[in-house]
């Protein structure tokens, strides 16, 4: 970002503090820049003027990613898609926390305990039932066999309490 252009949004809003576009640009430009406490204030500023306001609210959740606060962000970018459900940069900035949600639990997991089932149900752990669901629906499509093998112990377990009941029966 030019200092012109951070300068032009300070000018705004020194003219007109209640600008809420010039915050939400302000708060913008300050992330580019790595500012994140700076973004933070200018994207609160915004709220605390329209709570409904989605790009503001979606500033918010971008600065909290910052700040390694990828849980917090999700609920800010949630509410972003509570107001606009299509608004594409919540939806990326929510798939990005997501992510890093992952990442962040497999660095403490011991990769070789570390597997598929146990990360989606710590998404279950976590909140995240949406989430949580949909990637166990992957997990079943992916390994079509679950079903049939599941299948197979039943009639198998049915066949060794027949034949058990039959043994039984004889020696009675």
């Amino acid at each position: 970002m030019s200092k012109i252009q951070k300068q032009d949004y300070e000018e705004v809003l020194k003219r007109n503090p209640n600008d809420i576009k010039s915050m939400i640009a302000l708060g913008q430009k300050l992330l580019q820049q790595q500012k994140r406490n700076q973004a933070l204030y200018w994207f609160d500023a915004a709220i605390s003027l329209d709570p409904n306001m989605v790009d503001s609210l979606c500033g918010k959740g971008d600065a909290l990613q910052l700040f390694d606060k990828h849980q917090k962000a999700i609920q800010w970018y949630d509410r972003a898609l509570n107001i606009a459900p299509n608004h594409v940069p919540s939806l990326v900035g929510k798939a990005k926390a997501l992510y890093q949600l992952e990442l962040d639990f497999n660095k403490l997991a011991k990769p070789k305990v570390l597997n598929k089932q146990i990360t989606e149900s710590s998404l279950y752990e976590r909140g995240m039932y949406q989430e949580s669901l949909f990637s166990i629906l992957q997990i079943r499509q992916k390994n079509q066999k679950w079903n049939s093998v599941s299948k197979k112990k039943k009639i198998k377990t049915k066949k060794n309490q027949k034949f058990v009941l039959k043994k039984k029966r004889k020696l009675l």
